[in-house]
């Protein structure tokens, strides 16, 4: 199964290589041409190789010690083609032994298509919806010499938790938590089932400037 896989990785790579040519001659007028492959971007193979590993083929091994089809019905692999003989684990759900924490009780993005996705991640178990009072520093203004002074806002944004399946117990939410984002703290009241939270007025503060 490696020898399969690791061929289909440098066929991906010497396929997806590009010819890049340089033009030698006076004022430009490419009287010769030097060529070369140059390896595509790496996003680009990385991209490749996961539409293979999404349609990699089920194997198993034989009587004779040769991978075999699992599914007949399918075609044999190509040197290009990715093939397994061990199913992937379900990384929806916790598992000690992979060491998967599963999703349940992720944050996830509603509107994301991408991996922080709500669709994906939920793994069709569905997500809750809360609400959150973020604060954060705004309207900051410079003063000489030499700090920054800031106004603390509060906006009430809306946020969304994987749901846990049956036999996962579901997270508790504590009444405040406090986060920090790029060493500066936020502070954030989750209020769950739509209860009432209390807005704290602005603050000012000020912020002394690296090298002051």
């Amino acid at each position: 199964m490696n020898i399969q896989n690791n061929e289909a990785g440098r066929q991906a790579v010497y396929n997806l290589a590009n010819v890049a040519c340089k033009c030698h001659g006076v004022s430009g007028s490419c009287s010769l041409k030097t060529c070369w492959l140059q390896l595509a971007d790496f996003r680009r193979v990385g991209e490749f190789l996961k539409e293979k590993y999404d349609s990699a083929a089920a194997m198993r091994i034989g009587r004779k010690g040769k991978l075999e089809l699992v599914d007949k019905r399918f075609n044999t692999p190509t040197p290009e083609d990715l093939v397994y003989i061990d199913p992937s684990p379900d990384y929806c759900l916790r598992n000690e032994t992979t060491g998967s924490l599963g999703t349940a009780g992720r944050l996830c993005n509603k509107t994301s298509e991408g991996m922080d996705g709500c669709e994906l991640m939920c793994c069709g178990r569905g997500y809750d919806q809360f609400k959150t009072y973020k604060h954060e520093r705004c309207h900051c203004k410079f003063h000489w010499c030499c700090y920054v002074k800031c106004k603390k806002c509060t906006t009430l944004v809306d946020q969304y938790v994987l749901s846990g399946a049956a036999q996962q117990s579901k997270p508790e939410y504590p009444e405040e938590t406090i986060q920090t984002q790029g060493g500066n703290p936020w502070r954030n009241d989750i209020h769950r089932h739509g209860k009432p939270g209390t807005t704290r007025p602005f603050t000012s503060q000020n912020v002394m400037l690296p090298g002051f």
